[in-house]
């Protein structure tokens, strides 16, 4: 059965989204896969996006960091670098196939703004220092907003919900000190 979230969803989408299903993510997009496609918003009004939003998330969560294993109680790297590596081989494969990274969502959310809010849930935030940001993780997100931005990603888009910019969103935010370096 299929989940209630993928409704309206590309089946590029469900594929990125429901799993990172990495082979029929491929298969789809070497076979004509819309990359610019958008969810109708009578199906999804919150969170309706362009496909390429779901593929840019898949790698910012795929980018290696540290999370505590609940069993022995220790911060383990989780995500090979070959998981990083074909995550953003996969966007820059989505971009490559004539993605409009310019597009926002239905809030006026550019693909910065997700990415931003992604990579901040899963940055390590220095108020609680019983873990720091790994080298390999500040190298696989820088990577993700450089390509982003180089291809066209507006950085500062107005959020028709938050009113605000990225900047004014993330500015005190721990990710922050990692990005900045893209708005100075």
């Amino acid at each position: 059965m299929k989940p209630n979230d993928t409704k309206g969803m590309s089946p590029l989408q469900v594929a990125v989204t429901t799993g990172w299903h990495r082979k029929i993510a491929w298969y789809l997009l070497e076979h004509g896969a819309d990359v610019n496609f958008i969810e109708s918003p009578k199906h999804r009004k919150t969170l309706a996006n362009p496909v390429f939003f779901d593929v840019a998330l898949v790698a910012v969560y795929n980018a290696r960091r540290y999370e505590l294993d609940e069993q022995s109680n220790t911060y383990q790297l989780i995500h090979s670098k070959e998981d990083a590596d074909e995550a953003f081989d996969f966007l820059k494969a989505v971009g490559e196939h004539g993605a409009d990274l310019s597009k926002t969502d239905y809030f006026n959310n550019g693909v910065i703004s997700r990415v931003l809010f992604a990579a901040n849930r899963v940055y390590p935030d220095p108020k609680y220092p019983r873990i720091k940001p790994s080298e390999e993780q500040n190298e696989d997100l820088l990577r993700i907003f450089k390509y982003l931005l180089d291809s066209g990603a507006e950085k500062n888009t107005v959020s028709s919900y938050a009113k605000k910019t990225n900047q004014e969103i993330y500015c005190t935010e721990p990710i922050w000190d990692l990005v900045k370096v893209f708005y100075d």
